[in-house]
């Protein structure tokens, strides 16, 4: 899929559209978030934390996800990640992932029994989000790819 198949809101800049070039480079023509032997199979339960427009969404029913859950914080890109993702087997949630939402709220909204790829991008809420899974609930979790970073959790030498 095209960047350009992508519905984005008329008024953001090109600077910020070019971040949205940017993510789709990464995802659909550098698989970023498929390295090391994890990778999104056939019929997989996909949970996009941090799903901004629904570029990675996209991407993982592309490669035969049978569902995709999306989670995005920011209202307004939140209602591209709908209109990017509407008419596909995916749902998108609207909150912060790891405030608002945990993996088990998650789940229980999106349908789903498990999780075979978890992905999270969510901009420093990594932790935030990582603390709060049961052992019970991160067993129905089979490969989790994600950006982490680290901002005011670390001191900087």
């Amino acid at each position: 899929m095209r960047f350009e198949d992508f519905k984005t809101d008329p008024s953001w800049d090109q600077s910020r559209l070019h971040d949205y070039r940017c993510f789709h480079q990464e995802i659909w023509h550098e698989a970023e978030y498929e390295k090391h032997d994890v990778g999104i199979m056939p019929g997989d339960n996909v949970v996009d934390c941090g799903a901004s427009i629904g570029i990675f969404a996209r991407y993982a029913l592309s490669r035969g996800a049978s569902k995709g859950v999306s989670g995005e914080a920011d209202a307004n890109v939140y209602q591209y990640l709908v209109k990017n993702t509407e008419g596909h087997n995916a749902a998108a949630l609207q909150g912060t992932v790891g405030g608002d939402w945990t993996i088990e709220s998650i789940m229980a909204a999106g349908g789903l029994d498990r999780i075979d790829f978890l992905k999270i991008d969510i901009e420093g809420w990594e932790f935030d989000l990582l603390s709060k899974v049961g052992d019970e609930t991160l067993a129905k979790v089979g490969k989790i790819s994600m950006e982490v970073h680290v901002w005011g959790v670390f001191e900087y030498i």
